[in-house]
């Protein structure tokens, strides 16, 4: 019986133990003394300039929390959940947003150059004017975001879906867009000079007055997207419908 009694005892507090080191990490990071809490439930906090340069988050929970202004460059934050949460003029230079759920975040003015955001969720979110530049952003969904004036010269952004996306004045210089919906998006005035959109949707779009110059356009799918007094020299549109699309005049190569 002793036996049984032990071993019962022995079970219950294996299993009790993950949970209490879970608490005590969550404990230092409130006080100040850790930044690393990966799992940790943090969701709410406010967590406004601090610095977490280089944190371990991965798979926390920081959902609806403030950071405005925080320290996040080389952050693990794969896997967080991070909506809703206050992002603006944050600090995620290579910081790792894998897999990572942003939804309607807000990121105005936010600096996210150079960061991992393979297979993220960004829809809804607020990027106004934010530094994306050298992100890897390759499966991303990022619909239904407004995302005016960001910068994403360099961005990895194949197979993103960036459906109803509001970005006009974004600047998409050499930026790969392979495979990417961009179908129902407001791109006004946006730059994708250089930028490869080979087999990309962009039905619907809204292109006018954007800079296509030597931009890719092989095998994309143009019906009713709206690409007048769009710059065009350079560009390859080779194997697309262009009668499709509404004001595409093509300038030769």
């Amino acid at each position: 019986m002793n036996k049984v009694f032990l071993a019962i005892s022995a079970l219950l507090a294996a299993c009790a133990a993950p949970a209490v080191a879970q608490e005590k990490l969550r404990d230092e990071f409130l006080a100040g003394t850790s930044n690393d809490c990966p799992g940790c439930d943090l969701s709410g906090l406010n967590l406004t300039y601090r610095d977490l340069s280089e944190a371990d988050l991965a798979g926390a929970n920081l959902s609806k929390s403030r950071l405005h202004r925080a320290v996040m460059a080389r952050a693990d934050l794969a896997g967080a959940n991070l909506a809703g949460a206050n992002l603006n003029l944050a600090d995620l230079r290579f910081a790792d947003l894998s897999a990572a759920d942003l939804s309607g975040a807000l990121l105005y003015k936010a600096d996210l150059s150079a960061a991992n955001l393979t297979e993220a969720t960004m829809a809804g979110s607020k990027v106004q004017h934010a530094q994306l530049a050298r992100a890897t952003m390759t499966g991303i969904v990022w619909t239904g975001a407004d995302a005016t004036g960001a910068y994403l010269a360099g961005a990895d952004l194949t197979g993103a879906n960036l459906s109803d996306l509001y970005a006009p004045d974004a600047d998409f210089r050499q930026t790969g867009l392979a495979g990417a919906d961009l179908s129902d998006s407001t791109l006004f005035a946006a730059n994708f000079t250089g930028a490869d959109l080979t087999g990309a949707t962009v039905e619907r779009a809204d292109l006018r007055q954007s800079k296509l110059n030597n931009t890719t356009f092989v095998d994309a799918v143009v019906k009713d997207a709206k690409f007048a007094r769009a710059w065009t020299e350079g560009a390859d549109f080779s194997n697309v419908d262009v009668g499709s699309a509404n004001g595409l005049s093509i300038r030769s190569r």
